[in-house]
């Protein structure tokens, strides 16, 4: 395969004119510019993009880190990064995790070696204090909030939200409220700030009246079969998601039980379809700040607004 020294020593020039040329710079004379192209074209030779990437310190690649792709949450966010990145000429490059610490480890690494000009994290699996030993390498960008640590955040105030669904709830006189998280509270820091809301509104524990690892329609129906289950009576439910939500919905009209009042997250489709209650977080518009921060290199902490849009469904 041919190189850089072979395309000089061909065309009689030295390897930094060839540098020049492949990186269109203006400093170097038609004639010899026409006898290196020629060259190149001559041998087929292809620059190392990696090489020559370090040599001008960018990459315009933008590394999105996903736990994975089937997720409308993480879609919507990815949506706003790629149509962003398109704008500016960025390349975007989807990480996958399934919420393996390590594995987002090494893409931190290729942070480091600048095979990527910036990370943003829609979820994270290192601790913030982890992740903040790497933002000296480029810049990382974290879609929720990162407390007092120096990593740049863009995130709703998901406490407020939460705690204004659940005090509503508690003024219309809701007794009974059952609600869905997705991973487990001692590991994502919005399943801990859901619970925190719900026991300090209701102030009882959420033990009984909450089930975890919901993501889809399909772990909608099984949460309804346990709010459903031995004549429990939950009359309002809050949901982690729009498909979640839809499930409880499904499983609800299937077996001719009375439909509970459900709040579902994203604003789906469905949730419009189906009629209920949902808090739009806007995500497409966070995923296009996180990269304007990421390309920028600011150091700034945004919080974005939530919107509350309230639906009566059908019984």
């Amino acid at each position: 395969m041919a190189n850089i020294k072979e395309v000089a020593r061909l065309s009689n020039c030295s390897v930094t004119t060839v540098s020049r040329v492949l990186n269109n710079h203006p400093h170097v004379s038609e004639e010899k510019k026409q006898r290196i192209l020629a060259v190149i074209k001559q041998l087929d030779y292809a620059p190392n993009s990696q090489a020559r990437d370090l040599v001008l310190g960018a990459s315009k690649n933008i590394g999105v880190v996903i736990p994975n792709v089937n997720h409308s949450y993480f879609e919507k966010i990815i949506s706003g990064v790629i149509e962003s990145a398109f704008e500016k000429g960025y390349a975007v490059t989807l990480l996958p995790t399934n919420y393996e610490a390590e594995i987002e480890k090494s893409y931190f690494e290729q942070l480091k070696t600048k095979r990527l000009d910036a990370l943003i994290l829609t979820s994270k699996s290192n601790s913030l204090a982890e992740i903040e030993r790497y933002t000296k390498y480029g810049s990382i960008i974290c879609c929720e909030d990162t407390q007092h640590y120096k990593i740049p955040s863009v995130c709703v105030n998901r406490r407020k939200a939460y705690t204004e669904i659940f005090e509503s709830l508690k003024t219309a006189g809701y007794k009974r409220v059952g609600v869905t998280i997705n991973r487990s509270e001692e590991l994502s820091a919005s399943s801990k700030i859901n619970i925190e809301s719900y026991e300090q509104v209701f102030g009882i524990p959420i033990e009984g009246n909450i089930v975890r690892n919901c993501s889809t329609m399909e772990d909608g129906k099984r949460a309804a079969s346990y709010f459903f289950e031995d004549g429990k009576e939950f009359e309002a439910i809050v949901t982690n998601g729009d498909y979640v939500a839809s499930g409880i919905y499904k499983y609800a009209k299937d077996h001719h039980l009375k439909q509970p009042l459900l709040i579902g997250q994203e604003n789906l489709a469905i949730s419009d379809v189906l009629s209920f209650t949902t808090v739009d977080f806007h995500l497409k518009e966070i995923g296009s700040e996180a990269f304007q921060l990421a390309v920028s290199g600011e150091m700034a902490k945004k919080v974005f607004p939530y919107s509350i849009i309230k639906r009566l469904a059908e019984e």
